[in-house]
């Protein structure tokens, strides 16, 4: 599952990389659905014409996990570059905070994890706090393919830190 997948090409490769999967895709924005789909049907992408394995969701996310999503049912989740709301009084709009970090981890099945990474070093902090009152575990987490998204290469270009974590949903969580 990808929360908020803009453009969809990190989706995408993640579903082409491994059909044997399914994936699900959650943006509350009609252009990057669009972005997908044309992606999906481009004739430059004759590999990715065959993707059956995406499912796509242009709803809230947090209403998306709670009336769609089964508990226990998801492997992982990637949260990449989520807005950060920087001014103080909006914080409120972030999506990740402790409720919502609950809800996932009921989402995933024991063992579970979630990668999430930003550029704002005070939002890392909160989402670092949000997981682990949430049960979560702490697991550190390369770059990998992380680093390759639209998000990650302009705050590199830029020279700002990346904070990615991967967190992983220990076996005494509550549903």
């Amino acid at each position: 599952m990808e929360i908020g997948f803009g453009s969809g090409a990190f989706l995408l490769e993640k579903a082409v990389s491994a059909p044997q999967h399914d994936f699900i895709g959650i943006e509350i924005y009609v252009t990057g659905i669009a972005k997908l789909l044309v992606n999906l049907i481009s004739k430059d992408n004759a590999a990715e014409l065959s993707v059956t394995n995406v499912r796509v969701f242009n709803k809230d996310a947090k209403s998306v996990l709670i009336n769609n999503i089964p508990p226990g049912s998801l492997d992982g989740a990637y949260i990449l570059f989520p807005d950060p709301w920087h001014k103080k009084r909006h914080h409120k709009r972030r999506l990740i905070n402790p409720e919502f970090a609950g809800v996932l981890s009921s989402r995933l099945r024991a063992g579970g994890s979630v990668v999430v990474a930003t550029d704002s070093q005070d939002y890392a902090a909160e989402m670092e706090s949000s997981f682990i009152s949430a049960g979560f575990v702490s697991d550190s987490e390369e770059l990998s393919d992380v680093d390759r998204t639209t998000y990650a290469l302009k705050a590199l270009k830029e020279e700002r830190p990346l904070k990615v974590y991967r967190f992983v949903r220990g076996k005494c969580n509550p549903d």
